[in-house]
């Protein structure tokens, strides 16, 4: 029960994830070409994204303790590696959101004390985003699917 509500909470929340950073990523660069003076107000923004980001990771991390994929995994690691849905749950696409997630905080705080902010920020949120959009399980990849929404 406490798993599938998580799950559909963080199927829906990469929603709110990805509009903020699409957001940041879009803001920055059309500030960056006008050369806009970087304030403490967009470095507040961009943190915004940030605390996004940490809270679908904790949903995240949540899910992965409790995950069925998970613990099969572990249970048998030798078989289960080759299996591309088991292990794309277990290592890949966790790892992959946790380096993402590690792009964004180290691009959030070179902003704030660079004299580019917002190409700093359009810099590693465009890394972390491709990072993101290649680890999400889509519903048209095929490699490994989920609906778009549960």
């Amino acid at each position: 029960m406490l798993y599938n509500g998580l799950l559909i909470f963080h199927s829906f929340f990469r929603w709110v994830v990805l509009f903020g950073l699409i957001f940041n990523l879009l803001t920055s660069f059309y500030k960056y070409k006008l050369q806009y003076s970087f304030k403490i107000k967009d470095y507040l923004i961009a943190k915004f994204a940030v605390i996004l980001c940490y809270i679908q990771a904790v949903i995240g991390l949540s899910l992965y303790y409790l995950s069925p994929f998970v613990k099969s995994f572990y249970q048998n690691t030798n078989l289960n590696i080759h299996n591309r849905e088991i292990r794309f749950f277990s290592i890949e696409h966790s790892l992959m959101m946790l380096v993402a997630i590690i792009v964004i905080t180290v691009g959030t705080r070179k902003s704030k004390s660079s004299k580019n902010g917002f190409k700093v920020i359009f810099i590693w949120f465009f890394i972390a985003i491709f990072i993101i959009l290649l680890n999400i399980p889509w519903e048209f990849s095929p490699l490994v699917h989920r609906p778009l929404l549960r």
